[in-house]
């Protein structure tokens, strides 16, 4: 009897640590054989592009801004009038609709060439414009599988590298793999998948690029199976250890 219920508990066990129950809380897994994009050369100096959905303020000046380094003058009395800063989004199709303006394709464009764009269309209607433009909610999304931990880290300057990212976030987790980090990049539909070598110094080389906002940062995690077995299926053999001294103990006392 004793033989049998051993054997039942290591065969529920085996049933219980199957991959989907063992590392339930991974994402973004890819197929063995996937094919990933060729990272972009690396340029620090590169700035973001403006995207999709991303928001945005501008201010609109007038005589090329003049007045803006005048400290001894009323700044908002520079202002054009009629056109408030209030914040617009870029739209999946890459446009945005501005006062006066209309749609204005923006997606693609750096925060500089953004700010000549509508200067140049501004242009139509007042002398030498002036645009200063912020873009208020570039972050980049942060996952560490296995760890829990997920973040959305702020882009203060004009470019972020994947080094900085990390550190933003808190570095590589305990179990995490700095040989197998991921980088998706556009559409959810068809993104661009990078993955980068960040373990060695020749992988750091080629891979600290320059991230833009949205892109999402997966770090893998370490299988760990003995530290994984043992938090995830703890809860069910317990319940299981219980229900079968139970048996075992009432079929004893039917034998006495």
């Amino acid at each position: 009897m004793v033989k049998k219920l051993l054997y039942l508990i290591v065969l529920s066990s085996s049933l219980l640590t199957g991959c989907k129950t063992l590392y339930s809380n991974r994402m973004l897994e890819t197929p063995k054989d996937f094919k990933y994009d060729a990272l972009p050369i690396i340029d620090i100096k590169d700035e973001f592009k403006l995207s999709a959905n991303d928001e945005f303020t501008f201010k609109l000046f007038s005589n090329d801004g003049y007045k803006i380094v005048d400290m001894n003058i009323n700044i908002a009395n520079t202002a054009v009038q009629g056109v408030k800063s209030s914040t617009y989004t870029i739209k999946n199709d890459g446009f945005s609709k501005l006062p006066l303006l209309g749609l204005v394709k923006l997606s693609g464009l750096t925060i500089a060439e953004a700010e000549d764009t509508l200067q140049n269309r501004f242009s139509e209607f007042y002398i030498k414009p002036f645009v200063l433009l912020n873009v208020s909610n570039r972050k980049i999304i942060f996952f560490a599988s296995g760890e829990g931990s997920a973040k959305l880290v702020p882009i203060q300057g004009n470019t972020i590298s994947l080094i900085e990212a990390i550190a933003q976030a808190g570095g590589i987790p305990k179990f995490g793999r700095a040989y197998s980090i991921k980088i998706f990049r556009g559409e959810s539909k068809n993104p661009l998948v990078y993955k980068v070598d960040l373990s060695t110094l020749d992988g750091y080389k080629v891979g600290n690029i320059v991230l833009q906002s949205n892109d999402i940062v997966y770090i893998d995690a370490r299988q760990g199976l003995a530290r994984n077995l043992t938090q995830e299926i703890a809860p069910y053999l317990g319940l299981l250890t219980s229900l079968l001294l139970t048996v075992f103990y009432f079929s004893r006392v039917r034998n006495v």
